[in-house]
């Protein structure tokens, strides 16, 4: 369990925040429908038409979701269900677990100077470091 902040964000911090809260929800409800052992969904549309599935494919065509971020995961799942035919549960639990680390590595960003990590960043830039010799 990871442990709760207590602080107040403004501006751009908060949007990214919050976007992430609202991609991580939308993974935690497709994630209990993971696997063989997953559960059932019970899903009602706008036309008040009941689905009880544990597809994601179907759960996600049939929620109606209105949050820009939660909506370029779907993007992600609908083009992975396109081009491969099957995966839509995992891009959707793989982004939200990549959303969480990330939101983690962003607070522990706030706590170090991001003064010296953005000139980190540009003397290596500058210096033409190539992707091979990074580090």
């Amino acid at each position: 369990m990871h442990s709760v902040y207590f602080q107040y964000f403004s501006g751009l911090e908060e949007t990214v925040y919050r976007n992430i809260n609202a991609c991580k929800q939308f993974a935690e409800t497709v994630r209990t429908a993971y696997g063989p052992n997953g559960m059932n969904k019970m899903v009602i549309n706008h036309l008040e038409k009941l689905f009880v599935t544990s597809d994601a494919a179907t759960i996600i065509r049939e929620l109606e979701v209105e949050h820009p971020a939660a909506k370029l995961m779907i993007s992600a799942s609908q083009m992975q269900e396109q081009e491969i035919g099957d995966g839509t549960n995992f891009v959707i639990i793989f982004s939200g677990a990549l959303l969480e680390a990330a939101e983690d590595l962003l607070r522990m960003v706030r706590l170090c100077c991001l003064r010296y990590i953005l000139q980190v960043f540009l003397l290596r830039v500058n210096q033409g470091v190539t992707r091979n010799n990074w580090m």
